[in-house]
């Protein structure tokens, strides 16, 4: 498989944990390298009230609104966002567009 069509499975893969976490779902099926329906991970709550799931990448966890940053403002605001938090680069996702790898 190309690096391209990997690419392209990865960043299905974020956009399905991040729909899950923003439309209430309680699991999300992700795809493997060959764009196939595979495991299914649980959506789950912190301490704090905010859905998360947990990968292999890292955690992607929905945007604390009660936080006094721009991005809980923008949450607040109705935006859907998600961060990608793990070792190296952290990624972001904002209503279903990926900003960062």
């Amino acid at each position: 498989m190309s690096y391209l069509s990997q690419q392209k499975i990865k960043e299905q893969n974020w956009l399905r944990i991040n729909k899950a976490l923003h439309e209430g779902d309680s699991q999300v099926r992700l795809l493997d390298s060959e764009g196939k329906e595979t495991c299914s991970l649980s959506v789950l709550t912190s301490s704090q009230g905010l859905r998360y799931v947990k990968t292999q990448v890292g955690t992607f966890m929905e945007q604390n609104p009660r936080k006094t940053s721009r991005f809980a403002q923008m949450a607040r605001e109705g935006h859907h966002l998600t961060w990608v938090i793990r070792e190296g680069p952290w990624g972001f996702i904002q209503d279903g567009t990926i900003k960062t790898p």
